[in-house]
C-alpha cells in the first residue's frame, strides 16, 4: 500500500499512457480500483485492467482522498 492516510491505494494502482496524441488510463487491478470523474457524466468504476481515453478535465479518483486531475490534454 501506498503511503496515505489509511494506507488505501495500491502502489501499482494505474498507469497513464501517452500515445501519439492520445491519453490512456489504464487500471492496474488495485484493491479498490479506480474512479473516473467526468464532467455531465456519472462517475465511473473501472473495472481491473480497464483502460479509458482522457480528455480534458478527466479525474481519477484512487480513493482515501487521492486524485489526479488531467488537464490540457489535447
Amino acid at each position: 500500500m501506498a503511503n496515505t492516510p489509511s494506507g488505501d491505494i495500491s502502489r501499482s494502482h494505474l498507469c497513464v499512457r501517452v500515445e501519439g496524441w492520445h491519453v490512456q488510463l489504464v487500471d492496474l487491478g488495485a484493491t479498490n480500483s479506480t474512479v473516473l470523474l467526468r464532467e455531465g457524466q456519472r462517475p465511473r468504476r473501472l473495472s481491473r485492467h480497464q483502460e479509458i481515453m482522457l480528455i480534458n478535465g478527466d479525474v481519477a479518483d484512487l480513493g482515501d482522498g487521492v486524485s489526479i486531475r488531467f488537464e490540457d490534454l489535447p
